[in-house]
């Protein structure tokens, strides 16, 4: 028996963005790791919840968004030979 799921059509986010800028939560982040602002301070101060300033302090959030990529841009390709895989079957 199959069942066939109808995606929903008129998708809408349940959460509006959040009201602070990055900048708000990297300097937020600074200061309460300074030891200037308490946790409470901070979310009243910027509007950022309490929640959202404990979870990037306890896993010591750099900011970024993602995974980090594997081989620094710095890094030449051929450290890798999986990055050029057709420069080795080069024609002279």
């Amino acid at each position: 028996m199959l069942f066939f799921v109808k995606m929903v059509r008129n998708y809408f986010r349940k959460r509006s963005k959040p009201e602070y800028s990055e900048d708000d939560l990297k300097m937020a982040l600074e200061k309460i790791r300074s030891r200037a602002w308490t946790y409470k301070e901070a979310a009243e101060a910027t509007k950022i919840p309490i929640g959202t300033l404990a979870a990037r302090i306890s896993r010591n959030s750099s900011g970024c968004v993602g995974r980090p990529i594997a081989l620094h841009l710095s890094e030449p390709r051929s450290t890798n030979p999986m990055c050029d895989p057709i420069g080795s079957y080069r024609i002279r």
